[in-house]
């Protein structure tokens, strides 16, 4: 795919992470997540770092217990998925198939790098934090933060987690547009399902990864007709 498209300036500012939003049913457009959010997050990350298991810190991206004294909470991705059959049936708009879920991954940073992420969800009406983890996918994002130096004042960011494609794609946008106006950058996970040589540089606008989405969709729906119950497919960090 062509690697030099260009991007806009507003979108990046280096270094610095991006401040991440609630896409709103409505419009479409970014907010921030409430302050209930917020809360839930810090509350949660001292229990849920002194509930890693001892010897086991360096599966949650931790050389050191030493390290959770340092970590602090960075801004937070929300969680986004595809619905298949909006996807695929032409009587919905293009942009209706990606859809918000009620979580949000933070990113626990020390020392400048993103180590794991908390992840906040909405139950049964409260915010709560309930699992931490996914220090491969913390690596993964924390590459491209470094790299691109998304601007906080002026982007906006979800993980775009395909269920049944076992994928993830990081979506960025400027702050105030349309979700569907922003970049998508293929995770590890993803470069298959896109044919990406590699992760680096790699990126698409919404009408590319568009017909890429509809043909793997198109691949398995067979097994979604068939247990229209498991959906949404069930994921880790």
């Amino acid at each position: 795919m062509n690697t030099e498209k260009k991007i806009p300036r507003r979108m990046f500012l280096w270094p610095s992470l991006a401040v991440l939003v609630l896409l709103t049913c409505s419009s479409f457009l970014i907010s921030r997540p409430s302050d209930e959010v917020y809360a839930a997050a810090f509350e949660g990350m001292p229990y849920f770092l002194n509930a890693i298991p001892e010897g086991m810190e360096k599966s949650f991206g931790f050389s050191s217990r030493e390290e959770f004294e340092k970590a602090s909470l960075g801004e937070p991705y929300l969680m986004q998925t595809v619905d298949p059959e909006k996807l695929l049936n032409t009587a919905y708009r293009e942009r209706d198939c990606i859809i918000s879920l009620p979580e949000w991954r933070f990113p626990v940073i020390c020392e400048g790098n993103i180590k794991t992420l908390l992840t906040v969800a909405n139950i049964n009406g409260t915010w709560q934090a309930v699992a931490i983890g996914g220090a491969g996918l913390a690596r993964e994002l924390d590459a491209l933060e470094k790299k691109y130096g998304f601007d906080p004042l002026n982007s906006s960011k979800a993980i775009l987690r395909l269920f049944q494609l076992k994928a993830d794609i990081l979506s960025v946008s400027e702050t105030g547009e349309r979700w569907e106006d922003g970049l998508f950058f293929p995770l590890s996970s993803a470069l298959v399902i896109t044919g990406s040589s590699r992760q680096e540089d790699a990126f698409y606008f919404f009408d590319e990864l568009l017909p890429i989405l509809k043909e793997q969709y198109l691949a398995v729906w067979p097994y979604i007709e068939k247990d229209p119950q498991n959906n949404k497919g069930k994921r880790g960090n």
